[in-house]
């Protein structure tokens, strides 16, 4: 046997507004938890929540006298409501139907402005064709970037600098060896080549 389902609170407030609807009287909260509880199966306890959230959206009518709190709901206030709420609606639907109608207009006056004709399609189809072109143009020039003549004059610059720095080095081994060999007349150049461990063929660079 399954358990009874507890009612959800869209229920109870629409069960305590139908009963304060049919008896159309003043309640305390002390009333109401009794009475309607009874009459409309809504739990006592939750009762007063309830009943604040339908203060709060209008529904029902509240007025402190003396020292107890009053409620009452009247059906014309809550036909009231909801005829103004139909006619925010209805408001809002036809502005919603202007807007459209408005950007319809401006999107049909822009398609006017810009026909697509056939010659706008060769063109922009050319035009594609002339972007891939130019994408494999520059890739293919790209290949050829070492045998850019600015390049060449920066790598013949460099050559010349390194070959002047070769140069000098070459200048300064062969004045060690000289001077070796002036301390050492016996030690031939071959000699002190392989024990400086360079080439025997050590040469200026031309």
């Amino acid at each position: 046997m399954s358990k009874k389902r507890g009612l959800s609170l869209d229920e109870k407030k629409v069960r305590l507004l139908e009963y304060m609807h049919e008896h159309k009287e003043c309640y305390t909260l002390k009333e109401l938890e009794s009475s309607a509880s009874k009459a409309k199966g809504i739990v006592s306890q939750s009762i007063k929540d309830v009943l604040g959230m339908l203060v709060a959206d209008g529904l029902v009518d509240s007025d402190k006298i003396g020292a107890g709190n009053f409620f009452w709901a009247l059906p014309s206030k809550t036909k009231v409501m909801a005829q103004q709420k139909l006619e925010k609606a209805n408001k809002d639907l036809a502005a919603a139907k202007a807007k459209h109608a408005e950007l319809e207009a401006k999107l049909a006056e822009m398609q006017a402005a810009r026909p697509t004709s056939e010659k706008r399609a060769a063109d922009l189809k050319r035009l594609a064709v002339l972007k891939a072109q130019a994408a494999e143009l520059e890739t293919e020039v790209g290949k050829f970037a070492d045998c850019d003549p600015d390049r060449m004059k920066l790598l013949e610059r460099g050559t010349e600098v390194c070959k002047a720095a070769a140069n000098r080095w070459t200048d300064n081994l062969q004045t060690l060896i000289a001077q070796a060999r002036e301390a050492n007349p016996e030690a031939t150049e071959a000699q002190l080549l392989e024990f400086l461990q360079l080439p025997k063929t050590l040469d200026y660079i031309d």
